[in-house]
């Protein structure tokens, strides 16, 4: 204790060079005295203080915590350094670390000892590193490079961007050892990362590089290039490898994707039928095999050119053209200048070639260029002249042509007409070309005629030829021998139909005519006509004749449609015969075709179903409708059902079948057929000895009588069993039919 208070009792003047301040208080707190150090620290002289509380001086913010010290001091607690600012003479506040130790006497506390030292700005340099270490950890984070610090083979650090590319937490990565921190490294690029470290490590300058790229892949399993530079720092105090890394991926792609483009434009280049070539700063920079051989000069030789070389292949009269391109482009009317054209080439061997050049301003290494293709039209022109005199030599022949002739276009439209289809047709040219092709085609036909030119338009055929009828605007029908065929016009891209027509009219006529000779019934189309007969013998007969000359078949009956199949060969449309109501027979008259033959077998069956007025009204009505569509329409008809009167009515809107030819057989002969035309309509097929015993006919008189009629057809020999049997031909049978 007196040791204590001996100390307390030194001279102050022994501190004066001191740079901590130095100072006592009093029990009280009040301030006995400082050394100079005080002034030198807060510019305060040293009686501004001296005898005031020393919490005047103090911040207010620290003046609580101060207190507290100062009471815990008194409290018999040991003495702590503790942090304070205190006010200087300009108004701001210093920080000083200080403690107090108590001053006894007699076991009293009679005052304090107090040392503190300037820390300002030390104060200072750790704010601003905080400050620092904060803005470096916000910009690290929010950064889109990967950041890692490795010091003493661990892993200190890690930013976000780094755990993205790993796909692991922060927590697991920062327990990383460098050994951990490679295996996330592709195994082709991890040779080369640890080569760099161990040269690194070993202080070998020579090889090693701060940036570099490889590949890391993630816990997922995904690969990432990553660029990576690597700096040695000093973190607290010690070495460390402070790396960033940038995701190249993207980048890698392009180059890859890139140098596929590449390859495939060689590839393609090379292969390619098009001239190529490259102009860049005036020099022709790439030409491939094409753009060779169409100028006839190695690519050795082209890379010499400049563009004038190129320019002096161009035939002079297109070379005008070439400079008034270019003093466009000089003047900036670059909106004006076509990139596609065409011109001639002169070259070396003094061969002229035609080419087609697309020009296109692109970017080559940086830098504008122009690429240039390059296709040989020479034949193409020369085809081109041809088709220009065979386009002269068309529209001659299309106009001078002595038959009908029409361009149409793929919408039916007539696009061009000659005078011989304008004359045939009864239409001036400007009213025809207003109309379409299918209004001049009989109806009849239209449907067959636009399923040929479908097939056309398909591709199927190249062109057809068919028979149809044309309508003239006066109605007149036509017969023409039409040829159709697809070809492209001159003046137009689009694909058309020529239509070349030949009036055949006189010689269907003729055609008509002749066939009418060879039928053995004297019929006329339009007409209705009576059989009357017990079972369908000549209605049948009448019908094979016009069918075979051509005439559609059509047959109502009531007989099953096989037993026509039987006897009457030949294809015809069949309808049953039953009690539906006349209109339904009156749409088969309405959509059958022209020149067609139609059978009503058995008629009776309408007089005794509908009744007699009812059947004549439809009669009425087949006699209307016949007429315009040139139908033959036969009526076959049990006479016996029907009244004298009935008959007679029927007669009369009816007309009768006539045989064509007089059949010239002597009485003797008609005898025998008439016996056995009537055996056979009964079903009844007679033998020689029934035919000569019936007409009491010797047998060697019946038998040679019978063997000329086979002689001459009117006969049919059939042999059944042990005898022979006798049926009449349809060549007999024409002569009862009349």
């Amino acid at each position: 204790m007196e040791v204590v208070e001996e100390k307390s009792k030194l001279d102050f003047q022994l501190l004066e060079n001191i740079r901590d301040i130095i100072f006592t208080l009093s029990v009280e707190g009040i301030v006995t005295s400082v050394n100079p150090a005080f002034e030198q620290v807060t510019g305060l002289p040293a009686e501004t203080i001296i005898g005031k509380p020393f919490n005047t001086i103090i911040h207010p913010d620290h003046m609580k915590s101060a207190l507290k010290a100062l009471q815990a001091i008194s409290n018999g607690e040991p003495p702590v350094t503790s942090e304070v600012q205190i006010k200087t003479k300009q108004g701001t506040y210093v920080v000083v670390e200080g403690k107090l130790t108590p001053q006894f006497k007699q076991g009293k506390v009679t005052g304090y000892f107090g040392v503190a030292r300037d820390i300002t700005k030390r104060k200072e340099a750790e704010e601003a590193l905080r400050e620092s270490e904060e803005m470096f950890r916000v910009l690290s984070e929010q950064s889109f490079m990967a950041i890692c610090l490795i010091q003493d083979g661990h892993v200190k650090y890690v930013n976000q961007t780094f755990l993205k590319f790993v796909d692991s937490p922060r927590k697991e990565v920062l327990t990383w050892t460098r050994k951990e921190y490679i295996k996330s490294i592709h195994p082709e690029d991890l040779p080369f990362v640890v080569e760099q470290g161990r040269k690194k490590q070993a202080g070998i300058k020579e090889g090693v590089v701060p940036h570099y790229s490889f590949r890391m892949i993630s816990s997922s399993g995904e690969t990432r290039w990553l660029d990576i530079f690597s700096k040695t720092i000093l973190y607290k105090g010690e070495p460390a490898d402070f790396i960033t890394f940038t995701d190249i991926t993207e980048s890698k792609r392009m180059e890859e994707a890139l140098q596929e483009n590449e390859e495939r434009f060689r590839l393609f280049s090379e292969q390619s039928l098009m001239g190529i070539c490259l102009i860049q700063d005036d020099t022709i920079k790439y030409a491939n095999q094409a753009f060779s051989e169409i100028v006839e000069c190695s690519i050795e030789e082209i890379l010499t050119w400049k563009n004038i070389d190129y320019l002096n292949l161009v035939h002079p009269i297109d070379r005008l053209y070439f400079r008034a391109q270019g003093q466009k482009i000089d003047t900036g009317e670059i909106e004006n200048v076509s990139p596609h054209q065409c011109f001639r080439l002169i070259l070396n061997s003094g061969k002229v070639k035609w080419i087609d050049v697309y020009t296109k301003n692109i970017l080559h290494k940086g830098n504008s260029a122009n690429f240039i293709t390059f296709i040989d039209i020479t034949e193409r022109k020369q085809i081109d002249e041809l088709l220009k005199k065979s386009e002269e030599r068309f529209r001659q022949i299309f106009e001078e042509a002595p038959i009908g002739m029409a361009l149409i276009d793929l919408d039916y439209h007539f696009i061009k007409v000659n005078n011989i289809l304008c004359e045939m047709l009864g239409y001036p040219k400007q009213e025809l070309s207003k109309l379409s092709f299918p209004v001049i085609i009989h109806q009849e036909h239209v449907k067959k005629d636009m399923e040929y030119i479908r097939k056309l338009r398909e591709g199927k055929i190249h062109s057809y030829k068919a028979e149809s009828r044309y309508v003239s605007k006066k109605n007149d029908i036509y017969w023409v021998y039409a040829t159709v065929s697809l070809i492209s016009e001159e003046e137009s891209i689009d694909t058309i139909y020529l239509l070349m027509v030949e009036d055949i009219s006189q010689r269907k006529r003729m055609e008509e005519e002749m066939k009418r000779q060879l039928m053995k019934f004297n019929v006329e189309d339009g007409n209705v006509y009576l059989v009357k007969e017990t079972s369908p013998a000549l209605s049948q007969t009448v019908f094979i004749d016009l069918a075979k000359v051509g005439y559609k078949g059509i047959i109502i009956s009531r007989t099953p449609e096989s037993d026509y199949k039987i006897h009457m060969k030949g294809d015809f449309d069949f309808h049953k015969l039953s009690e539906a109501n006349n209109s339904n027979l009156l749409k088969i008259f309405e959509d059958a075709p022209r020149k067609s033959v139609i059978l009503i077998d058995r008629l009776e069956y309408l007089f005794l179903s509908k009744g007699f007025e009812n059947t004549m009204q439809f009669i009425y009505k087949l006699s209307e409708s016949a007429y315009p569509k040139a139908l033959v329409v036969i009526l076959s008809i049990d006479s016996s059902t029907l009244s004298s009167r009935e008959l007679s009515v029927l007669e009369k809107e009816t007309k009768q079948i006539k045989s064509r030819f007089l059949a010239k057989v002597p009485a003797e002969f008609l005898e025998i057929l008439k016996f056995l035309y009537q055996q056979n309509n009964l079903g009844i097929e007679p033998s020689y000895s029934d035919t000569g015993e019936e007409l009491q006919i010797s047998r060697p008189t019946v038998r040679k009588r019978i063997k000329e009629l086979v002689y001459l057809g009117y006969l049919i020999e059939n042999k059944k069993g042990n005898s022979k049997v006798l049926k009449v031909s349809e060549k007999g049978r024409t002569l009862f039919l009349t």
